[in-house]
């Protein structure tokens, strides 16, 4: 009897060795953020147009540029210029997205403080219809983001601007950051870079979105130049190096307003599906359908791509959508892959 055991556990034993290995069991899911990162950062520069603020124009652009960094720019359209209108063109046409920051950068609601005068609903046409309307005409881009003027507005603004195709503004709460989950884009999150404060806490808030997984807003305004809260070009560069080395090693997916409020759109529609497999349990075709859910009228100016992860140990020869064959990346394990919708199929050959 005992032999009999001691074969029989044996043969177990031999049985478990044989056994493949369960090592190519994929896991399929679209990344919270573009190129799988952990976080997301948008740096927005306030009071474009206006003389005390020329920086943004001089140094801002070219600098980002230059690192592949795309930026937001807040327009004061009343002070722009036609060699403003001609700059603003030329900063869209580098990746970086225009906001609407009024016509007259007045306080949204009475303030004590406020000596710029204030603004309301019977101001809607000039601060709001007009102000859309210059960078339209100027620019060939209809703002998908309205910038209040000292971050001041009421909910009747709010209403206004989603009712004139706008598809958010920055009015959520400051000192917070944003979850990569879908959420009202009119209410967007956001941090202000304040006069006297350490230039530690630029890098600081890009490290908190990796460490939390977020999506940080950064408020500027310009550098070189008498704007509030202005830092030095060398300053300003030391912050931008950074951004680029987290970017670099896929820790942070820098972006403009109107790509992150169209990859969470686009990643709250989509349901992946494994529609085939090898007899490796290897997934050899992939659906994206799309669901129903109610996308914003506005322009939204950005790119319709998502970001798909394939956590498995196999790396495929080749992946191809629409039978064009499509980049990937292989990082820890993750096959890594960005589709273009719309895509019924993603075909995978092993």
């Amino acid at each position: 009897m005992k032999m009999k055991k001691y074969i029989y556990t044996l043969s177990l034993l031999f049985s478990f060795l044989a056994a493949p290995a369960q090592t190519n069991i994929a896991q399929l899911y679209i990344a919270p953020f573009r190129h799988d990162a952990e976080g997301a950062y948008t740096l927005i520069h306030d009071d474009f147009g206006a003389a005390y603020a020329r920086g943004i124009e001089e140094y801002i652009d070219t600098m980002n540029f230059n690192r592949n960094l795309p930026i937001c720019f807040a327009a004061i359209t009343g002070e722009c210029d036609p060699e403003d209108w001609t700059k603003a063109k030329e900063m869209i046409g580098h990746g970086h997205q225009i906001l609407n920051h009024s016509m007259t950068h007045k306080c949204g609601q009475v303030q004590s403080w406020c000596t710029f005068g204030n603004w309301n609903e019977k101001d809607f046409p000039t601060e709001i219809d007009k102000s859309t309307a210059l960078i339209l005409k100027n620019t060939g881009k209809h703002p998908a983001f309205f910038v209040f003027p000292f971050d001041l507005f009421t909910d009747t603004m709010l209403t206004y601007l989603e009712a004139k195709k706008y598809i958010g503004a920055r009015a959520g709460k400051q000192n917070t950051l944003n979850s990569p989950v879908l959420s009202d884009p009119f209410l967007t999150n956001f941090t202000v870079f304040r006069p006297g404060e350490p230039l530690s806490a630029l890098n600081d808030m890009a490290d908190k979105a990796i460490q939390s997984k977020s999506w940080a807003v950064r408020v500027m305004h310009g550098i070189e130049d008498e704007s509030w809260a202005h830092i030095t070009q060398a300053e300003y560069a030391t912050h931008l190096d950074y951004l680029q080395v987290k970017v670099k090693e896929n820790k942070l997916w820098m972006a403009t307003l109107s790509d992150v409020v169209t990859y969470q759109y686009n990643k709250e529609a989509a349901v992946l599906k494994v529609v085939e497999q090898n007899k490796d349990s290897l997934p050899t075709k992939i659906s994206v359908e799309l669901k129903n859910i109610k996308l914003p009228s506005g322009d939204m100016m950005s790119h319709d791509t998502l970001t798909i992860v394939l956590k498995q140990k196999t790396v495929p020869k080749t992946i191809s959508q629409s039978q064009l064959y499509i980049p990937f990346e292989i990082r820890d394990d993750k096959v890594i892959f960005d589709i273009n919708l719309p895509v019924n199929e993603i075909v995978l050959t092993y």
